[in-house]
């Protein structure tokens, strides 16, 4: 996470917390504010925006 400490500098009253799982956040049970997904999956119940698009590259030996 290149920009945390720029993200940090910039909002220091604010208390963050990264933790990493699998599965869904269940927002009425857990005291989380945002939770970010990998993936194509739509979750209907949570407002959802995508964040960046992904490229894949296959590199091939030539030859």
């Amino acid at each position: 996470m290149p920009r945390l400490s720029r993200f940090q500098a910039q909002w220091p009253g604010l208390n963050s917390q990264f933790h990493v799982r699998a599965g869904v956040t269940n927002f009425n049970e857990e005291r989380v504010d945002l939770a970010i997904y990998y993936g194509a999956t739509q979750y209907p119940d949570l407002y959802q925006e995508r964040l960046m698009s992904e490229n894949l590259l296959s590199p091939l030996a030539s030859g």
